[in-house]
């Protein structure tokens, strides 16, 4: 399961009796062209926040940030992994999440590494 949490793209899908729902995963890829405007993720407070900053790169020594706001993710909130591919490249993942988001969510989060572009997204609780 862990090497799912890598993949481009993570989509995540609940069955029953009234049918099927799939949502995926907001994900700040730093391999990707940012788009303009900022990628946005809607929440109504109480929902539940996830999001992961991915970046890939043929040196595993590189590191990710993802920070709120120009500050750091404080670390109960946040989780990190790495995961070393054949070629000898990495792929690190941050996520920042909270159990149930709050208007003091909204911002901007901001996905930074040592050799890539920054990227934002924009996150409004309603």
């Amino acid at each position: 399961v862990q090497h799912e949490l890598f993949q481009t793209y993570i989509w995540c899908c609940a069955v029953n009796d009234l049918g099927r729902e799939c949502t995926s995963l907001f994900t700040i890829d730093l391999n990707e062209r940012q788009v303009a405007p900022l990628p946005e993720l809607l929440l109504k407070v109480g929902e539940p926040l996830l999001i992961r900053c991915r970046a890939v790169h043929r040196n595993y020594k590189f590191r990710i940030k993802l920070s709120f706001e120009n500050k750091e993710v404080e670390q109960d909130h946040q989780f990190e992994g790495l995961e070393y591919q054949p070629d000898r490249s990495a792929i690190r993942i941050q996520y920042a999440f909270a159990s149930a988001a709050g208007r003091s969510n909204s911002g901007r989060y901001t996905c930074s590494s040592t050799v890539h572009p920054n990227q934002t997204a924009l996150v409004t609780v309603l």
